[in-house]
């Protein structure tokens, strides 16, 4: 990832640490990227066993049912009646239309949606 985006995503959610693998520095304390890398070995295995394919116009949903599980794992003492109401609640008053789901979007489009939906998922959390 490029230093400028680091930038930008610490403007948007605070404090951000590094590790430099090209040092080979893989942990120091409590930062390293073993969360991460665990996220995204699940998205893949999910991408690659349950759905198969995913097309770009897609892409954001699949992350977002991913990131919505992860964030209310049972490992989290999340129990399956308050994963449910979460859904529910994050759910009112949306409808996905088929042209909208099919209605080619920019990246930048693309950005500010996906954006906008972590700030709206943290304040809702």
């Amino acid at each position: 990832m490029k230093a400028t985006s680091i930038r930008s995503l610490v403007k948007e959610f605070g404090k951000h640490d590094t590790v430099r693998h090209s040092a080979k520095e893989y942990a120091r304390g409590e930062v390293h990227t073993n969360t991460i890398e665990n996220v995204f070995s699940v998205f893949k295995r999910g991408m690659v066993g349950v759905y198969q394919h995913c097309g770009e116009a897609h892409l954001r949903r699949y992350l977002a049912e991913f990131d919505f599980r992860y964030n209310r794992r049972t490992a989290l003492k999340i129990s399956d009646a308050e994963r449910a109401e979460d859904l529910l609640r994050m759910a009112r008053d949306k409808r996905l239309t088929y042209r909208r789901m099919v209605k080619p979007i920019t990246l930048k489009q693309k950005a500010r949606r996906l954006l906008w939906e972590i700030k709206k998922q943290k304040d809702l959390g």
